[in-house]
């Protein structure tokens, strides 16, 4: 399995706010969601209104899956109207995964892990 990160600094030239440039930036998201089933975060610049910081990260059995994943997400970002690329870095390596051990077994009674305000409206339910 491989994975790959593809982090995009964009210039959004139709921006004159922040509601702007979250417009703009929303069409970006649902585009890569809607033609390339893939989410696109915007990871940088929040606060300022004429930068974007999108990243996106993708797996895929082969390196060429993710190299051809992330090429479609670049494309799709900078053929967007109203936006420059800046800077475009992209990453792609093997996945090396830490071996992990199974969490222990909770005893069917344990109700340790829900939270307090749910234990509170699970009392009220209670006959």
């Amino acid at each position: 399995m491989f994975v790959g990160a593809l982090k995009i600094d964009l210039l959004v030239l139709e921006s004159r706010s922040l509601k702007e440039k979250r417009m703009i930036v929303r069409r970006i998201k649902d585009r890569a969601r809607q033609r390339l089933g893939l989410t696109v975060v915007e990871v940088g610049a929040l606060e300022l209104w004429q930068r974007a910081e999108l990243g996106v990260a993708v797996t895929a059995q082969e390196r060429g899956q993710v190299q051809a994943l992330l090429d479609d997400v670049w494309r799709s970002v900078t053929t967007t109207e109203g936006v420059e690329l800046l800077h475009a870095s992209r990453d792609i390596a093997p996945f090396i995964g830490e071996a992990l051990d199974p969490p222990p077994p909770r005893a069917p009674d344990d109700s340790s892990w829900i939270p307090e305000e749910w234990r509170a409206s699970l009392d009220e339910e209670s006959p």
